[in-house]
């Protein structure tokens, strides 16, 4: 299983590697801008640590077979590997931490399915106070089980 059970583990005394040494397709490790800044994804988390960078989490993520995205604290790089694409239940707000989906959402919004005047009752996982609709839209779509949402017109 690529990257063990749990992903890469400090051993000084080891040497370890992937059979397949190719990053999972798009990724770049140092590359922020499918990070949300702000963001935690709560929940699904399969193992915890500090990491050395922002990169060193990444490429944790990046050589677990089960890792879909992570969350890393940015005072002192402690790293959550997910099994969840935005975690259990998606993007919460929350300043001290960054998380990034391993497969980045690059396609523009579409808005053909905005309902002006509507509101989609029930099943809420979560809500918080976007700065925009398309802030909001880009949380919702960081989760791959959230399928919609509702915001205050305006």
């Amino acid at each position: 299983k690529r990257g063990g059970q749990t992903g890469p583990s400090p051993a000084d005394d080891l040497i370890s590697m992937n059979i397949d040494c190719a990053p999972k397709p798009g990724f770049v490790a140092s590359d922020r801008s499918c990070a949300m800044d702000g963001f935690d994804f709560l929940g699904a988390t399969f193992r915890n640590f500090r990491a050395e960078s922002y990169v060193a989490c990444a490429t944790a993520c990046s050589d677990t077979a089960d890792c879909q995205s992570y969350t890393l604290r940015k005072s002192d790089n402690y790293c959550w590997l997910k099994r969840k694409r935005g975690g259990e239940t998606g993007p919460s707000p929350n300043n001290a931490l960054i998380s990034r989906n391993m497969e980045c959402e690059t396609q523009e919004l579409n808005k053909d399915c905005f309902r002006d005047g509507k509101d989609f009752i029930g099943a809420h996982l979560r809500n918080f106070r976007a700065a925009s609709f398309d802030q909001c839209a880009r949380s919702c779509r960081m989760a791959s089980h959230l399928k919609n949402l509702t915001t205050p017109a305006g």
